[in-house]
């Protein structure tokens, strides 16, 4: 047969007996391989890498010179560029070679073979890789040479006859590399000093310039910096800067002088854009998407080094000469702008303010408050002095769908708010986010507060109290968020906090202890890929919802958590407590204790006490689940669980259900359910006490068997009093 093994095998012995023989290391100057075709369909049917991407037909048996019809992608020395290869191999397989002749000696030479690869046969097969362009090359059009064939030759040699398949030549300019200069921060400076001061500062006389750096590339030699300040002066204009700044390296450039700050209300908007750039070797700027610079520079509020005893100001009411604000917009402008010195606390006087603030601006130069830290925190309170407390101390909101908040904190660290209300506007508002988190916060604490949502609202997280940003990046990520002894009312979700999707970053340090959440739509506390979060001692009860709630939810948490001493009560189906896809270990178990549950309204199905959605490395102890739930499957259980796995113990619970349903529904095997289960007391005032692995057991006595429930009992109790 034409087509054997036998005859591949010969004519790839034949070929590359003869290609030795003429082309022992190098191939001829700007040869041309001679490619053949027989039949077995190797051919190459697009070429990419930098700015070139070249789809051609399937022409096997050619060679074909793209050099004069293909624009030649400019290459950065210094860069690495993906290669990409996609071919045909209609045959058993093919193998494929690419060279370039990095040294500019019209040869391809054994060192110059960038990539080489091997097919099994197949159309539009991708082949890709890295190539690197190091700084050492010598600049200049240099020729790449793709060579694909079917002749088994690895690598395929650049030139020959009798080569079974096709060869493209396309041209590359190397270029050497750029500087990729970028405006990083705006920064102040005394006047006429070469010494940059980054904000916070106090009042004075400064110049206002800006930290030059070049990213990567060259060296830089030459930019023209083009600026605009706008606020109480107004200027704008060019500098061109000059000098050696070597990649990594960082320089103070002014812009303006004696521009004054006098007013923590009267900032500076500076932009800045870089144009001109020119390295040592060249015009050229490598990266010009990060050459522009916004931000604002204004005076900073002064404040006390002693974070215990802050810097007083107050908000409305009778003004304190420098120690004043009108209202909480004018105090938001100026943390954002200006930043503080020190701890400062804000004294809110009695009165409903109709107000949205943002705190904390997010740019290169600033990350949230300027100048605040665990030294430099910032606190907001009611004035108890002036007669102020949480209950006539208001922050109302009318939310759009565009400002859905009343208090967003992007990015602001180290501020705690005490005694104080936060409150939708439900006259007007068409969303209910009372808090918004987002852009890395980190250290927030609220203590004693009411949050106030829309009522009536279920299902969407625009209706969540206290909400957090889901991240895609690490910096963004929530960090050490307290609330304390709160009341919240309303709303979808009381919190919404979302550390994202299981690949996102994780948010850490949370604790959410003594509150109330009353009439919630949807979820009490919704919590989602947080390492170690702490609910403790809350009391969560709904009489408005008319669907299925569920008081708390925990999803995709790592390394340990806590559920505990949560007293949860509503006549509604739904969930008390339920997680989802835990990630802990042995060492760090999620540990759901001591909690109180009287949930159900006995003819709704999907009722459920605790409910477990492949949960591992976990301890559930001392829980008392009392729900009315009916009968039937799948229906309603006291204890619910699908896929327990690792070291997990059920010990010392009730799990009661006082209607016809389940006390427990577990689903795994018997003996693999948790590692010890014992000492719990299963009942249910209906026929089936529980179901284990798809079977139901009637009887105490036929559930224990084949499982570590020795000294479990079901025992009819009487429960009195208030949840």
């Amino acid at each position: 047969m034409f087509r054997s093994l036998l005859f591949r095998v010969f004519c790839f012995l034949q070929i590359t007996l003869i290609v030795g023989i003429l082309f022992p290391t190098r191939g001829a100057a700007q040869c041309t391989p001679g490619m053949v075709n027989n039949g077995w369909g190797a051919s190459i049917i697009g070429v990419s890498i930098g700015t070139l991407n070249n789809p051609t037909p399937a022409q096997e048996g050619v060679y074909n010179n793209y050099t004069a019809s293909v624009a030649a992608p400019t290459i950065l020395m210094g860069t690495t560029q993906t290669l990409t290869i996609i071919s045909n191999d209609q045959w058993w397989g093919s193998s494929g070679t690419v060279y370039i002749d990095f040294n500019g000696d019209n040869t391809f030479a054994t060192d110059e073979n960038v990539f080489q690869w091997q097919n099994q046969g197949g159309t539009n097969l991708t082949n890709q890789t890295a190539v690197n362009f190091p700084t050492t090359l010598t600049p200049g059009v240099r020729r790449m040479r793709v060579m694909y064939s079917a002749n088994f030759g690895f690598p395929v040699p650049p030139c020959g006859t009798g080569i079974t398949g096709e060869a493209e030549d396309y041209d590359l300019n190397i270029t050497p590399p750029t500087p990729d200069p970028s405006p990083v921060a705006i920064v102040l400076a005394n006047p006429g000093s070469t010494s940059a001061i980054s904000p916070p500062v106090g009042a004075g006389t400064y110049d206002i310039g800006f930290i030059l750096q070049n990213i990567s590339g060259g060296a830089l030699a030459a930019v023209t910096a083009n600026y605009t300040i706008t606020g109480p002066q107004n200027l704008s204009g060019s500098v061109n800067w000059s000098g050696n700044l070597p990649v990594g390296g960082s320089v103070y450039v002014p812009l303006a002088s004696n521009i004054v700050l006098s007013d923590p209300l009267l900032p500076y908007s500076v932009s800045i854009n870089l144009t001109n750039s020119a390295g040592t070797q060249g015009p050229g700027d490598g990266n010009l998407a990060n050459n522009s610079l916004s931000g604002f520079v204004a005076m900073a509020l002064n404040g006390s080094s002693d974070p215990l005893n802050p810097s007083i100001y107050f908000v409305s009411g009778t003004p304190v000469p420098g120690q004043w604000f009108a209202n909480l917009t004018d105090v938001a402008a100026a943390l954002t702008f200006g930043g503080i010195l020190g701890a400062v606390e804000f004294r809110v006087r009695p009165g409903t303010y109709n107000e949205q603030m943002v705190i904390g601006q997010i740019s290169q130069t600033v990350q949230g408050i300027p100048g605040s830290s665990p030294s430099r925190p910032v606190t907001f309170t009611a004035d108890a002095a002036a007669g102020g407390n949480v209950n006539n101390v208001v922050i109302s909101s009318a939310n759009t769908s565009l400002n859905n908040h009343t208090i967003n904190l992007n990015g602001a660290d180290f501020v705690t708010f005490r005694n104080l209300t936060f409150a939708i506007n439900t006259a007007s508002a068409v969303a209910g986010r009372n808090i918004v988190l987002r852009n890395g916060t980190s250290t927030i604490t609220f203590n004693n507060c009411r949050f106030q949502g829309r009522p009536n609202v279920t299902g969407s997280n625009v209706d969540a109290l206290v909400y957090s940003e889901p991240s895609s990046v690490v910096t963004n990520s929530v960090v050490n968020l307290t609330i304390t002894n709160s009341v919240f009312t309303n709303g979808a979700f009381s919190l919404f906090l979302d550390g994202g999707t299981i690949t996102g970053p994780i948010h850490s340090g949370l604790s959410l202890t003594n509150n109330t959440l009353s009439n919630f739509g949807t979820t009490g506390i919704y919590i989602q890929r947080f390492t170690d979060p702490r609910v403790s001692n809350n009391t969560i009860n709904n009489t408005a919802s008319t669907v299925p709630v569920t008081g708390i939810d925990l999803s995709l948490i790592l390394n340990g958590g806590v559920i505990s001493g949560n007293r949860i009560g509503y006549t509604r189906p739904g969930d008390g407590i339920r997680t989802a896809n835990n990630s802990t270990t042995p060492a760090a178990p999620f540990l759901i204790a001591n909690n109180m549950i009287n949930i159900g309204n006995g003819s709704s199905t999907g009722t459920n006490g605790i409910n477990l959605t492949s949960f591992s490395n976990g301890n559930v102890f001392h829980n008392t689940v009392n729900i009315n739930g009916p009968t039937g499957f799948p229906s309603s259980a006291a204890f619910n669980a699908v896929t327990l796995s690792g070291t997990t113990r059920i010990v010392n619970n009730i799990f009661y259900n006082r209607g016809l349903g389940y006390a427990a529904n577990i689903n795994s095997l018997a003996n693999t359910s948790a590692t010890q289960s014992d000492w719990n007391n299963l009942f249910t005032a209906g026929a089936i006490l529980g179901r284990r692995s798809s079977a139901d057991f009637t009887t105490i006595a036929t559930y224990r068997l084949g499982t570590f429930e020795l000294n479990t009992r079901s025992v009819p109790l009487t429960f009195t009093g208030p949840l």
